[in-house]
């Protein structure tokens, strides 16, 4: 695939579009003078006519690099067609720019691809902005990187005009795309991430999924933290925790098609789908879904007739991880559609604890044993804690319902976690991260 970067033979002067608008007639007439000079010289091909100054097209088989530098220009390929522009130094991951779409509906588009075997690629990031065929962009002398949907009219940017004249686009290997300034300081990043986890790929602490992001909208993102914990947000709203809190774990896809969280040779936490014998039977992987929701999903093998769909063997709201938990470790949240049963605890960062004793009373009690709030239900042996699909927080026993977290006298509803604050208090968290109902001090 063709790539064009063109270094700029004149600076920007940092103007803002308005500014670019009101010049339009001298810059094109200086690009026409540049131009013609060009061809007399050299006879080549200049960059596309309507530049804001003139521009040398690169050699189309020189690899793409992995940094823009000030002054270069990216342009779509002939007929408005997808040209590779960074590519990252693992060669997973690229940026491409193209124009979609026919006059006069037409969109400039960046996307940001990672490719695996299993797909080929994924679209990672997008920005798309109603353009033309004359759309281009340009790392500025300013700092900025600029989206023009035609000459003098920019659509879109990084918004980091004056943070250094000597700034570089970098296409990292994690595939995010990063500004960086002189002294390496990040003003900018997509934050874009892949979203899937194909066979015999890992997802070390601190590293994330993210389903495709589009503009506007917030990504589902998928977080193997440092303290062990598999958290799925949207938001910043927990929506699924396997709870399992052993620091260094990481998330590991196995050739099987199970899913676990592990640390050295031991397993904390996995989703029994190992289905697989030999990796002709079919490729599984994991999805990060735009609907706030991680799947492991299969593909069949090809069996010659044709292309067959995924077929999905997990989903996380499904929670089968509560059953499947090798080791409980420290609970940090109680999710929607999940269960604590007697014995088991929700902990604070701090020491607090949320416990469901054996006689079915729930009880915080502090770091020291103090017992701080209780719901007072002993005598029910069997109950279990629940957090069902409608968001109320329900004390269940065998036959009925023996206490509900309840707001005003009515019944909280609307839940997507429950969890034990370092202040000492129980707290329900509603779908924008609003606090529905606290525990009484």
């Amino acid at each position: 695939m063709s790539w064009s970067v063109t270094p700029l033979s004149l600076p920007f002067t940092g103007r803002g579009p308005a500014e670019a608008v009101a010049s339009g007639v001298v810059q094109r007439m200086v690009g026409r003078l540049s131009a013609w000079m060009a061809i007399v010289m050299s006879a080549s091909v200049l960059g596309a006519v309507g530049s804001p100054t003139p521009a040398a097209v690169a050699d189309n088989t020189d690899p793409p690099p992995s940094v823009l530098h000030v002054g270069d220009v990216i342009r779509p390929g002939v007929d408005g067609s997808s040209v590779d522009v960074l590519r990252s130094p693992d060669e997973q991951h690229r940026m491409s720019f193209r124009v979609a779409g026919a006059e006069p509906s037409q969109w400039a588009v960046l996307d940001i691809d990672r490719t695996n075997w299993l797909f080929g690629s994924e679209t990672t990031w997008t920005r798309a902005k109603r353009g033309s065929s004359d759309a281009y962009a340009v790392l500025r002398a300013d700092g900025n990187f600029v989206l023009y949907g035609r000459p003098g009219h920019a659509i879109w940017s990084t918004h980091t005009a004056g943070t250094g004249a000597d700034n570089r686009l970098v296409m990292r290997d994690d595939g995010n795309l990063v500004m960086y300034t002189a002294k390496n300081r990040v003003v900018w990043q997509s934050g874009s991430s892949r979203g899937t986890l194909v066979s015999g790929e890992s997802l070390q602490p601190g590293q994330v999924l993210k389903n495709v992001y589009v503009e506007g909208l917030a990504p589902t993102v998928l977080t193997m933290q440092k303290d062990g914990n598999l958290v799925l947000r949207y938001q910043g709203v927990v929506l699924w925790a396997s709870n399992t809190l052993a620091a260094g774990s990481s998330l590991l896809m196995r050739p099987t098609g199970n899913l676990v969280i592990r640390r050295g040779g031991r397993v904390f936490w996995e989703s029994q789908t190992a289905r697989l014998t030999a990796r002709s039977d079919g490729a599984p992987f994991l999805h990060v879904d735009p609907a706030g929701s991680f799947s492991v999903q299969f593909t069949p093998r090809d069996d010659g007739t044709g292309p067959r769909g995924n077929y999905v063997v997990y989903m996380s709201w499904k929670r089968p991880g509560e059953a499947y938990r090798r080791y409980s470790g420290r609970m940090r949240y109680l999710t929607r559609h999940s269960v604590m049963r007697r014995g088991q605890a929700l902990s604070s960062t701090k020491g607090h604890r949320l416990v469901l004793r054996h006689s079915g009373n729930l009880v915080l009690v502090s770091p020291a044993g103090r017992v701080l709030w209780q719901t007072r239900t002993a005598g029910h042996p069997g109950a279990r804690l629940v957090l069902n699909k409608r968001g109320q927080l329900v004390l269940q026993g065998v036959h009925r319902r023996i206490w509900a977290a309840r707001a005003r006298g009515r019944m909280v509803n609307g839940a997507i976690n429950l969890a034990v604050y370092k202040n000492g208090r129980v707290a329900i968290v509603g779908s924008k991260g609003k606090v529905i109902w606290r525990s009484p001090r």
